[in-house]
C-alpha cells in the first residue's frame, strides 16, 4: 500500500475532499439499506384537565383584620419585618411574588392586618396583581401545617 504524505494548504483542500466523499458513502450506505430509521416519539402521560380553574390558597379577604399571631401561624415568618410609625411592615416571599402587609394597632391595642399589596420578586419584575400573587400562595407552603 502506498502512502502519500499530504502538506501545505493543497493538502488540506485535498483531505477536506476526501473526508466529504466517505462521509457522503457512508450516508449513502446507510439509507440504501431500504429500511426507514423509526424515529422515537416521547410517550405523553394523560392528564385530567379540568375546566373550574384551581382553587386558590388565599384571597385578599382572607387577611383583613387578621391577628399578628394568626397572620404567622398562615405564612411563617416574615422574611422581613420592621416599625414603621404606629404600623408594623411585614414582607413575606410568595411562589411568584413578595406579599407586603401592613398591621397596625385595633382599639383593643393588638395588632391586626390593615393593608397588603404585591410587588416582584425581583426589581426588574412587573408589578404583580395582588389576587394572582394571593392565590398560588406562600413559597414553599404546607397546606397542612398551615391549616388550610
Amino acid at each position: 500500500m502506498a502512502r502519500v504524505i499530504l502538506s501545505g494548504r493543497r493538502g488540506n483542500t485535498i483531505r477536506g475532499m476526501v473526508a466529504i466523499i466517505i462521509g457522503s458513502a457512508s450516508i449513502v450506505a446507510c439509507t440504501s439499506s431500504g429500511s426507514t430509521p423509526e424515529v422515537a416519539t416521547p410517550a405523553v402521560p394523560a392528564t385530567n384537565v379540568s375546566s373550574e380553574p384551581a382553587e386558590p390558597i388565599f384571597q385578599a379577604s382572607d387577611f383583613f383584620q387578621v391577628s399578628a399571631g394568626e397572620l404567622d401561624r398562615l405564612l411563617g415568618p416574615a422574611s422581613l419585618r420592621r416599625q414603621e410609625g404606629e404600623g408594623e411592615f411585614r414582607q413575606y416571599p410568595f411562589k411568584t411574588c413578595s406579599l407586603i402587609v401592613i398591621l397596625y394597632k385595633d382599639e383593643d391595642g393588638s395588632k391586626a392586618v390593615h393593608h397588603l399589596d404585591a410587588a416582584g420578586l425581583s426589581s426588574s419584575d412587573a408589578k404583580p396583581d395582588l389576587e394572582t400573587c394571593l392565590a398560588v400562595g406562600p413559597a414553599g407552603l404546607d397546606k397542612d401545617k398551615a391549616g388550610l
